[in-house]
């Protein structure tokens, strides 16, 4: 199946009606794709290992790159800037699932009414602000 078709088919079950949703769901789909592919390579412990607040400095790393490459002249040296962009759209998701506890070894910070039981923990008594497991 396309990502044409299968976003044709995703519209249509969730009950969307607006055109511009038709390609935030294509794009979405191939971030799945993106992360499915860099699944296979890095594994879940590198971030279950920092948890929420290690994807906190994966993003803030990004946020800093596309700061820095806005404020520059001339051609990127290494990654497309789309690359930032895709993996910051990842990151966000990936957070989601370490809050919800969808992550393998990360414990779930929400209730079932999806409020906060803890917050982002950046606590004295753990080193270097990591996330208590």
């Amino acid at each position: 199946m396309s990502i044409q078709s299968l976003a044709d088919s995703i519209m249509t079950d969730l009950g969307c009606t607006e055109r511009i949703t038709r390609a935030f769901i294509e794009v979405a789909l191939g971030d799945i794709k993106l992360f499915d592919q860099k699944q296979s390579d890095y594994g879940a412990a590198n971030i279950t290992a920092f948890g929420e607040f290690g994807v906190l400095v994966r993003s803030n790393d990004k946020l800093a790159r596309l700061r820095n490459l806005q404020r520059r002249i001339g051609p990127v040296s290494n990654e497309p800037v789309e690359d930032s962009w895709r993996d910051l759209s990842v990151y966000g998701v990936i957070a989601r699932m370490c809050r919800m506890g969808l992550w393998p070894g990360v414990p779930c910070v929400l209730s079932p009414d999806n409020t906060p039981v803890e917050p982002l923990c950046l606590c004295s008594d753990v080193p270097h602000g990591y996330v208590k497991a």
